[in-house]
């Protein structure tokens, strides 16, 4: 037996090219921390809310007091830092919708706020 017959010869792909299964099909991610989302839905929902309660004067509601701190810390913040979170995770549209979201409240908050004072 020579030498060339013990040798291991890579196997070809019917292109001709080295045919490579070194590497896994899916990479293997590794979180760091839970899921943001439902943090973001929640406040999200709540602010939502919250803003539709105000503008059809549900049970009598006249004055906006109630809702301005659920708008900067649940709504805008909150909603915010979510974003921040899946921008780390690598989910763009999600870190876009939340970032947009939070600023919308945030911006509502202050809107209401310079009217109401």
């Amino acid at each position: 037996m020579s030498r060339d017959d013990i040798k291991v010869h890579p196997t070809l792909t019917a292109g001709g090219q080295v045919e490579d299964r070194s590497q896994p099909s899916l990479p293997i991610v590794h979180r760091r921390f839970a899921n943001p989302s439902p943090l973001a839905v929640l406040s999200f929902a709540t602010g939502i809310f919250l803003i539709s309660s105000f503008g059809v004067h549900a049970r009598g509601i006249q004055t906006p007091y109630v809702m301005i701190a659920m708008l900067i810390f649940l709504g805008g913040i909150f909603q915010c830092i979510v974003g921040v979170m899946e921008f780390i995770l690598s989910n763009t549209f999600s870190t876009a919708v939340f970032m947009s979201y939070g600023i919308f409240n945030i911006s509502y908050h202050l809107v209401v706020v310079s009217i109401t004072i």
